[in-house]
């Protein structure tokens, strides 16, 4: 179920971006722990969780239902203290989430590198172990050039190994860096990007992406209580995180003409330095337990977006 087909109360202005991107409810909330309970320790009562997404019309039977299925997809784990329940990143989702975080929070577009990292299948490496290893590569920006082989510009991914022992995988792979020969014929290399990723696709994304969001000014933001500057924000960062883990970060000259990657980068560091300040009062308040203070941002979550202070 989208969280438009919910029936939570949201202000007006964030009810017409839930009615456009119609996020999944799991989904979304995968984007608040990455982006505002990781940063705060990763740890959050189901009940403040069930407050944070209700501001964004999930009811809490679907947050219950959420949390629940991402437990079991490995995302979280779960701890009972008395009658209360607390929902922590699991290690899987804690090396993701810091893997993903270093690309949605840099402060300018990923370098082109004339070094790509390939990884082959070895022929003993079953069907259902093939998807998992495509799911898992994509989201590190591979693209598919066989069927046994993918790559991505730049070197091994930090997380990458740990990621392949978990799912057993490693013993089921071969991993490689090369560069790219001058003798290779550019238009060869082109045509290769285009069928292996879905660049025009994702350059559309991004104008989308664009159109939904510049328009959101001072003016507007002034306007906006402080639920709604989180509602804005978790609603920025999931469609951003949508569209820019997909993308390879390809160097400029396997890209389409007038990309707009850069430019979808510029505008989610503007506003989300603009609503920081405000949603990160709120979240701080609902993950208060009684008189007690919530708790602390850690030291890393300033540098975001080339830095928020």
């Amino acid at each position: 179920m989208s969280l438009a087909e919910s029936n939570g109360a949201v202000g007006s202005q964030i009810e017409g971006l839930l009615q456009r991107l119609r996020p999944r409810a799991n989904s979304l909330i995968v984007t608040v722990f990455g982006d505002t309970i990781m940063p705060r320790g990763g740890t959050i009562w189901l009940s403040d969780l069930v407050q944070l997404m209700g501001t964004l019309g999930l009811s809490e039977r679907l947050v219950r239902t959420g949390v629940y299925r991402l437990s079991q997809e490995g995302w979280l784990t779960s701890l009972s203290v008395g009658r209360r329940a607390q929902y922590s990143l699991t290690e899987t989702g804690l090396n993701q989430f810091a893997a993903a975080g270093r690309r949605i929070y840099a402060s300018k577009p990923t370098p082109s590198s004339d070094v790509w990292t390939l990884v082959q299948g070895v022929p003993e490496i079953t069907q259902a172990e093939r998807q998992i290893l495509r799911r898992r590569l994509k989201w590190h920006g591979f693209g598919q050039f066989s069927t046994t082989l993918m790559a991505c510009p730049g070197p091994v991914p930090s997380a990458l190994s740990n990621e392949l022992r978990s799912e057993g995988l490693d013993k089921k792979v071969l991993v490689f860096t090369s560069r790219l020969e001058d003798i290779s014929n550019p238009k060869n290399m082109n045509a290769a990007a285009a069928s292996a990723w879905p660049l025009d696709e994702l350059n559309q994304e991004y104008a989308k992406f664009l159109s939904m969001f510049r328009d959101v000014d001072d003016t507007i933001i002034r306007t906006l209580s402080a639920g709604d500057t989180f509602a804005l924000r978790a609603l920025l960062v999931h469609e951003y995180r949508r569209i820019l883990l997909k993308d390879p970060h390809l160097p400029l000259a396997l890209l389409p003409e007038h990309w707009n990657g850069s430019q979808a980068l510029s505008l989610s560091a503007r506003i989300y330095r603009k609503i920081a300040p405000a949603s990160d009062d709120y979240v701080g308040g609902q993950m208060a337990d009684g008189e007690e203070q919530p708790p602390a941002l850690s030291t890393d979550y300033w540098d975001r977006f080339g830095g928020l202070r």
